[in-house]
């Protein structure tokens, strides 16, 4: 029955990503209310010792886990209060954070510290899209093109790519060695990787995939390919075209079975697709 009614909530909330989070937030709390399991939530501290409280707080905490997408379950998949998983969402989703990422004032927590302060020109010049400063910071600096610039291990193209600068990024991308592009990030991620987890537009993976086909079949620390992390986050034209072009042969089984899953559940592409 417990597992009915979290299913039933996962529908009605929807899955939770980095572009949705107020509508999720508004809806997840109505049906807890609903469900007079919002005092889990809103207490300061629960009663550990409480046969009840264990239950419930392990309801909820299961009912937002499972609402969440795969980028941001795995920031919170440690957490054993509902309450510590709640506040920590709102903390992520903070407008302050997501102002950080637009304009290009970085913490240590959304990148990891710059590897070097020289980087933090280049950094600043990707984030505002100036691609003749781009160029000129690699004219003096011709080794950061595939040096990794952040704590993470993204290199400059990751972080164009997570950043969705084109112009910067088709530069990068016709300026750097085939198998330079294959280098990944602190968790195995190529850009490639990154474009389809994020879904920072299928232009973009187009360009990569046309200089290194090789790229659609390398996948992250976790076993998954980008056409996976495209599917688990939702992005349904990043996973149409990254489908398409993925060799089959490369998917093993389990890999298969949970694209075709992932499709399913999130029901992404229905009778009108």
């Amino acid at each position: 029955m417990e597992i009915v009614a979290i299913q039933a909530t996962v529908n009605l909330c929807g899955v939770l990503t980095r572009d949705n989070y107020e509508r999720w937030k508004i809806l997840m709390q109505h049906c807890l209310i609903c469900q007079n399991l919002w005092h889990i939530v809103e207490s300061t501290k629960g009663n550990m010792s409480d046969d009840r409280w264990l239950r419930e707080n392990a309801f909820v905490l299961l009912t937002i886990k499972a609402s969440c997408g795969e980028e941001i379950f795995y920031q919170i998949k440690d957490e054993n209060s509902a309450k510590d998983v709640w506040d920590t969402l709102e903390k992520m989703h903070k407008p302050r954070v997501v102002s950080q990422l637009q304009t290009g004032t970085f913490t240590p927590q959304t990148f990891g510290n710059l590897v070097n302060s020289q980087y933090e020109t280049l950094t600043n010049a990707i984030s505002n899209g100036d691609l003749s400063l781009v160029k000129t910071f690699f004219r003096e600096n011709p080794n950061a093109r595939s040096a990794r610039i952040f704590g993470n291990g993204y290199t400059a193209l990751h972080f164009s790519v997570y950043k969705r600068k084109k112009e910067i990024v088709d530069y990068l991308i016709n300026s750097t060695s085939v198998a330079e592009l294959k280098i990944s990030d602190r968790s195995g991620s190529t850009a490639l990787s990154i474009a389809a987890r994020f879904g920072v537009g299928k232009s973009i993976a187009k360009k990569l995939v046309g200089r290194n086909r090789e790229l659609l079949t390398i996948a992250d620390s976790n076993g998954k390919f980008p056409v996976q992390l495209a599917c688990s986050t939702i992005h349904e034209d990043m996973a149409r075209y990254l489908y398409v072009e993925t060799p089959l042969r490369s998917l093993d089984r389990d890999s298969r079975f949970y694209i075709l899953q992932d499709c399913i559940s999130r029901k992404m592409f229905g009778k009108d697709s």
